[in-house]
């Protein structure tokens, strides 16, 4: 017993042995011109789909039976084909062909989108990590590993938090849930390191969000160590400069035409020999300790 063809879903063709049109659908005329009864789908097809199509209508006899489907690409546009495993009684076939080139476009951007995503993520210079809502690390890349000195499979579903020095771990604590509440944030805190001991490192907190809502939270370290020590240090040098009785007057190198080169550091000594605050001396020139009657000697 033949099947009623129109009373099928969906774009639908009966053809026989040799691939001869023996009857379609309102729906499988409306996918294209040369989709007619009487015309051979072969003739619609390139190469490699024509032979997909000849093992499944049996020209390798054993695979008669074998149903099976695949793609093709006719006129700018794809199909893909479903061939019916089992004959009809007169050796004929049923073929289903759906236009799935919307489709396909939408996932080769999805595709794309996600392969700009990887590298965003994987070639970041800085330590990047996404956590779930528990604040475990679902995905971290080779920064991370740097920063830590454990290895991609010691990290997976290890808590962030328990990678951050425990004075610190409160501010990691408050910063994540404001995070997975929706709200971007920033912390300063010091990560312990199986290589290095501890590292000073600026935690940024972004939501991440599906249709709205916060699925989990992307973590961006910046490692500001060597930044915070040279910060550190500075601030001892002018501790212990502001105590020195004579005045120190550092300036850029540069020519000494007018207007001469910036004075960059003064210490506290300036104002009882001159009267200026230090931090009106920055930015300007030692020329301006000069009046008409300075001895230039």
């Amino acid at each position: 017993m033949v099947l009623q063809i129109d009373k099928l879903p969906g774009a639908m063709l009966r053809i026989d042995p040799a691939g001869f049109i023996q009857e379609l659908n309102d729906a499988g005329r409306q996918t294209d011109r040369v989709l007619r009864t009487g015309r051979n789908l072969f003739d619609w097809l390139d190469a490699s789909a024509r032979a997909e199509l000849a093992a499944h209508l049996g020209a390798n006899r054993s695979s008669a039976n074998t149903s099976g489907e695949f793609e093709v690409c006719i006129s700018n546009r794809r199909y893909r084909l479903v061939v019916a495993g089992q004959a009809c009684p007169d050796e004929s076939r049923m073929v289903q062909i759906t236009d799935i080139t919307d489709y396909r476009a939408l996932s080769e951007r999805v595709t794309l989108n996600e392969q700009r995503y990887r590298s965003l993520f994987s070639q970041n210079p800085d330590a990047v990590c996404s956590l779930d809502m528990h604040g475990c690390l679902a995905e971290t890349n080779l920064g991370i590993e740097h920063l830590t000195g454990l290895t991609r499979a010691e990290l997976r579903h290890a808590r962030w938090e328990s990678l951050v020095d425990e004075a610190d771990r409160e501010s990691a604590r408050t910063s994540f849930k404001a995070a997975a509440s929706g709200c971007p944030c920033s912390y300063r805190c010091k990560v312990k390191s199986r290589r290095d001991g501890k590292s000073v490192v600026e935690m940024t907190y972004i939501p991440i969000l599906v249709e709205g809502q916060v699925t989990g939270v992307f973590g961006v370290a910046r490692d500001k160590t060597e930044f915070y020590r040279l910060e550190e240090n500075r601030r001892l040098l002018q501790a212990c400069a502001d105590q020195v009785q004579d005045v120190i007057v550092i300036t850029e190198t540069g020519q000494l035409d007018e207007p001469g080169p910036r004075i960059i550091y003064v210490n506290e000594a300036i104002t009882p020999m001159t009267g200026y605050q230090p931090k009106e001396m920055l930015g300007r020139s030692p020329r301006m300790l000069q009046g008409p009657n300075t001895d230039r000697a």
